[in-house]
């Protein structure tokens, strides 16, 4: 239905980067007016595909379900809606369904646990940003180059710019229904952001001081997807498919994930200046097929947007002479400014002991302090001190733990508690120490997990963190007698910062039934999964058949993430 000449005027002619009522995808551009969506087929799409658009060449209403929409973002075919009671809506624009349920596409409750509800954005979020890997970039790359094929679910993030602009939260549709993770910013996140966007996986950050930043980071790069199996060892081999190769999916990922990288300086001069609207595009296959852009003036005053591909080494200027508002330019601070640090200070001890224990049995081996605790950076230097006076260094590399249950982020909120997979790296400096008490005790006790993905799990909350040693299937292994635990605390618990009194914290009974429920898959878990692996073991199944790849991967990260809830809960119930 065609619209009216009045509606078509209020509707933006040219849609070149984001807004929170405007976006921009490889095949559409999106609008919104009066909280109601429309859309259009992107112009470079119909210019360059001989296909049959889904889309209409003019604006169009977007038949949905009628609500109240307050602000939109999109990439690819799929659109991200926040509706007037602040719950977050995904559309796919290829079959015109809506999902408003997050969690996993699972029945709604299983056991009595609650596994899809609702999410509402958090009242800290400023701006939205959605991204969606999908054929359309048909795999992607680890840090050693290895492809991965987008499989059938391709991955969607939902970013948010925090009202504070120096954090970034995120979420995915498979996740409970919170933002309760975040992504750790250039620098450690010391940064502050004017500006964020992302396209199928691919970020750009625009800071306070005026630096371009990008980073290829998911759910799946990252480490966290419980289906996949990943590697730190830097000697790894490497799998040797295309990404184009569906067979590629399940192979062996190598981390850590990719390191944020500086990109070239738009250099202003005269009239030229920067906005914080900007936009990440899909232009291909794989990580770098990507444009970059940010909407702004040139140095004779002309309105248009800076461009570049991801790996160009320098930025050009589109002339579009689009109308910018002024409350979008930006302010550039000095460069060079850094905000708070995130890093805290731990200290505490190494704990040892062994099978059929008792707690008088506990034995302190070492103490251990880390200036550089982070819920959401990674990795975390730990270092040992021995009896002897003899200190070394250990990295713990963290990845958050997927968790069943519905959680807040413990930076915001003191009465929650951050869940992680950590893998131990034991640096070249610590194998070499020149101290034969540091070797022995390397060797003795941590040796055996240096570089092993995912061997010990962790809590952490801002007053203590503890690591415990973990092994599938969630018991100590013949060979592996002793079982380590690392006790830190943070200088708010020995001052004892009373909490926010009115931040939300959960009941008793709901932290009784999240143990219960995750007791319940420590004690049922191993029979099955060890049988189902064992009949793999002894057939061609597993060698032959992509799909039973899946059960290694996932026994790689079970221990770790039922101890990391374990430990979590029980934290929570002890201070009830």
């Amino acid at each position: 239905m065609a619209l009216t000449t009045s509606l078509l005027a209020l509707l933006p002619t040219i849609i070149s980067v984001n807004s929170s009522t405007q976006a921009i995808t490889n095949h559409y551009n999106y609008a919104l007016n009066k909280g109601k969506v429309y859309w259009r087929a992107n112009a470079d799409y119909i210019a360059k595909c001989q296909c049959l658009l889904q889309a209409p060449h003019d604006w169009e209403e977007l038949k949905i379900e009628n609500a109240n929409y307050k602000a939109l973002a999109a990439d690819d075919h799929a659109l991200l809606l926040k509706t007037e009671n602040d719950e977050l809506w995904r559309l796919n624009t290829q079959d015109g369904k809506i999902d408003k349920k997050w969690g996993l596409p699972a029945p709604e409750k299983l056991v009595g646990l609650k596994l899809q509800e609702r999410l509402k954005a958090p009242s800290y979020v400023e701006d939205l940003i959605y991204s969606i890997r999908h054929k359309d970039v048909a795999y992607y790359e680890d840090i050693k180059g290895n492809q991965f094929n987008w499989g059938s679910a391709g991955c969607t993030t939902v970013f948010t710019l925090n009202k504070d602009k120096q954090t970034i939260s995120w979420g995915d549709p498979w996740f409970p229904p919170d933002l309760s993770r975040q992504l750790c910013g250039p620098k450690r996140g010391i940064k502050k952001y004017h500006a964020f966007a992302s396209s199928a996986s691919v970020s750009m950050a625009l800071t306070t001081d005026g630096e371009i930043w990008t980073q290829f980071y998911d759910y799946d790069s990252n480490g966290g997807t419980p289906f996949f199996t990943y590697d730190y060892r830097p000697n790894a081999p490497l799998h040797g498919r295309p990404g184009t190769d569906k067979k590629s999916e399940p192979m062996v990922r190598a981390l850590p994930s990719e390191e944020w990288a500086r990109q070239p300086e738009i250099k202003l001069h005269d009239l030229a200046r920067l906005t914080k609207r900007l936009a990440v595009l899909q232009t291909g296959q794989g990580n770098s097929a990507r444009e970059l852009r940010i909407l702004g003036t040139h140095a004779k005053g002309q309105t248009g947007f800076y461009v570049k591909a991801l790996k160009d080494p320098s930025w050009d200027f589109r002339v579009t002479n689009e109308e910018i508002e002024q409350k979008d330019f930006v302010i550039l601070e000095t460069s060079g400014i850094f905000y708070k640090n995130k890093d805290q200070s731990y200290r505490g001890q190494v704990i040892q002991r062994f099978k059929h224990y008792k707690k008088s049995d506990d034995t302190q081996i070492a103490t251990v302090r880390s200036s550089d605790m982070n819920f959401h950076c990674s990795p975390i230097t730990l270092t040992f001190e021995l009896g002897t006076g003899e200190t070394f260094n250990v990295l713990a590399h963290t990845v958050d733990a997927w968790t069943p249950f519905k959680d807040e982020d413990p930076e915001f909120n003191a009465n929650f508690i951050k869940k992680l997979k950590v893998t131990l790296e034991i640096p070249q400096e610590t194998l070499d120490h020149s101290s034969s008490a540091v070797q022995k005790f390397v060797k003795k006790h941590l040796k055996r997990d240096h570089l092993r993905a995912f061997r010990w799990a962790m809590a952490m909350n801002q007053e203590r963190a503890e690591l415990r040693r973990t092994t599938y299937p969630l018991h100590l292994k013949a060979d592996t007698t002793e079982d380590l635990m690392i006790k830190l605390y943070s200088q708010k618990f020995f001052n004892r910062v009373p909490r926010d009194k009115n931040a939300f914290k959960l009941s008793t009974q709901e932290v009784d039934s999240r143990l219960k429920f995750i007791n319940r898959l420590q004690y049922w878990a191993p029979a099955p999964l060890l049988a189902a692996d064992a009949l793999t073991m002894v057939s061609t199944v597993r060698y032959t058949l992509v799909e039973t790849r899946i059960l290694p991967s996932f026994e790689s990260h079970l221990a770790s993430f039922l101890v990391a809830n374990e430990m979590a809960l029980e934290w929570m119930k002890q201070t009830k």
